[in-house]
């Protein structure tokens, strides 16, 4: 019984996968794109995407995370410290981003300029349906207002960006999962 529940767990995590991850230097920034499939409903993976206050349950390199100020229906500031690491260099990031709902598929986040040591800022994730699961593309720019040592280069992000999304993309399935048990017809496609 223990190893058939083990079995079940790890080939339900095994449902998140990535179809595409780039990292590119741009100047002082980085510009990152990623394709991933999710084995959860495009609505699910959606509200875990938007619950700000629940973003360190999701990925751990995510400190802090709160709503500072509604804009609209659509449009709120979200304070967020995340530390990030590559070999051993380590800094924590913060900032204050616009995030925009643009609707049931689309978001967008644009770092406030002098809110923390991010320069300049910008993401955007797109959803689509893709059988009973959800294909999330992810485009990000950032450019940081701290130094960062030449040897962290792209190929160091890639590979530190790569673990900590596929435990992300994980727990947004596990959490997605649970809503949908809490609301039977989140399976619903876009």
């Amino acid at each position: 019984m223990v190893f058939a529940l083990g079995l079940l767990l790890a080939m339900h995590a095994a449902a998140a996968r990535f179809d595409t991850l780039q990292v590119t230097q741009q100047g002082g920034g980085y510009r990152i794109h990623g394709e991933v499939y999710l084995d959860a409903a495009p609505q699910a993976v959606y509200a875990q995407l938007i619950d700000f206050a629940h973003l360190p349950e999701i990925n751990p390199s995510v400190r802090v995370s709160r709503v500072l100020k509604v804009i609209n229906a659509h449009s709120q500031l979200v304070y967020t410290e995340t530390v990030g690491c590559v070999f051993i260099f380590c800094r924590t990031i913060r900032q204050v981003q616009r995030f925009t709902e643009l609707g049931p598929q689309d978001i967008t986040a644009v770092t406030v300029p002098g809110s923390g040591n991010v320069k300049r800022g910008r993401s955007t994730w797109h959803l689509q349906a893709d059988g009973d699961g959800t294909r999330l593309s992810w485009t990000a720019s950032i450019e940081p207002d701290f130094w960062v040592p030449p040897f962290i280069g792209p190929h160091a992000i890639e590979n530190q960006l790569r673990s900590q999304a596929l435990e992300s993309m994980q727990a947004i399935e596990r959490l997605a999962e649970e809503q949908t048990e809490i609301i039977p017809n989140a399976r619903m496609s876009i």
